[in-house]
This record gives C-alpha cells, sequence and structure tokens, in this order.
C-alpha cells in the first residue's frame, strides 16, 4: 500500500464507508528528515493532500503529495491498494511540435499501465519536474478514468501546482 493512502482514506471516511456524495478533502505537512538542496516547492515539507468524491457510482479517492522535487499522485476506488505505478522526468526529446515528451518508466506493473505512463508523462511536462502516478480505477465504467482525470486536474490547479487544466495533451 502507497504511503498514507490507508491514512487519506481514514481521514476521509472511506475505510468504513461513510463517504458523502461530495468531495471531502484534507491536507497534512509532514517535514521532512533533510531539507532539500534547492528552495523547491515545500521548502523541505512534504504537503499530503487526499480528498474523495463520488464519480459515475464508484466512491473514487485521490492522494496528491507534493514532496518538494516531485509529485506523487495515487487514484483509486475501494481498498487503498498500489495499482500500475508510472514515473516520468520532464527531461526528454523533442517531438516534432517543439515540446518536451517526457520519457516514462513503469516502476509497479498492473492494469491500466498506459493510463498511468501517458498522465505521468503530461504532468511531469506541465509542471517541470518528476511525476509519479499510481492508477488504480476499475476498467469499467470505461468514462470512469476520464471524469476522475478530470477531477484530478482541477484540484491540481486549486493546489496552484498547474496553471489550467485544459490542453494538457502532447500533440
Amino acid at each position: 500500500m502507497p504511503v498514507g493512502q490507508e491514512a487519506c482514506m481514514q481521514q476521509n471516511g472511506a475505510m468504513n464507508g461513510n463517504v458523502s456524495e461530495h468531495a471531502t478533502a484534507q491536507t497534512t505537512e509532514v517535514p521532512s528528515t533533510q531539507p532539500p538542496p534547492t528552495a523547491a516547492a515545500g521548502a523541505g515539507r512534504a504537503v499530503q493532500h487526499c480528498f474523495s468524491e463520488e464519480i459515475l457510482d464508484n466512491t473514487v479517492h485521490f492522494q496528491i503529495m507534493d514532496l518538494g522535487r516531485q509529485l506523487y499522485i495515487w487514484v483509486g476506488t475501494g481498498a487503498a491498494q498500489m495499482g500500475s505505478l508510472a514515473m516520468a522526468s520532464p527531461l526528454g526529446t523533442q517531438t516534432g511540435t517543439g515540446r518536451q515528451m517526457p520519457p516514462v518508466a513503469m516502476l509497479v506493473k498492473g492494469a491500466n499501465e498506459d493510463g498511468s505512463a501517458s498522465l505521468a508523462q503530461r504532468l511531469a511536462a506541465r509542471v517541470g519536474r518528476p511525476v509519479a502516478v499510481a492508477w488504480s480505477l476499475p476498467e469499467e465504467p470505461p468514462a470512469l478514468g476520464l471524469v476522475a482525470e478530470r477531477r484530478l486536474m482541477r484540484e491540481l490547479q486549486v493546489l496552484q501546482l498547474i496553471a489550467d487544466s485544459r490542453n494538457l495533451s502532447m500533440d
């Protein structure tokens, strides 16, 4: 189980099924043992933001961790478990459009590998730092992943981690 997922779900009432129709959110700061060498976001603190929301008759849980020099994002339903985990870095090769296509690596293989990898690449290009994405959503209904991704983008915008949630494609 990824770090803090169970705690996030407990804070949001998800472990005992007490999730409301509306999103619930909890943000906590965790001091790091060593400050980062540069004055990156978080300035030596990990910031964890958790929320849950009912999407297409599924309770979807979100965990966003700003670790200063990188982001970790977990999205899933039900019990806190790791699905696929992809990591992308903003340093990459040029695409035909002149934009950077960040390289991506699958750290943990599982269902929805393409979704984890694609989202990690797009977010790394957008935020300019490494992004790890664990995408643990069922494949049915097909629109669940799209709606959950849209909700994640809105939250990242509110947290000021991305400028806006439109046009995250690399084309």
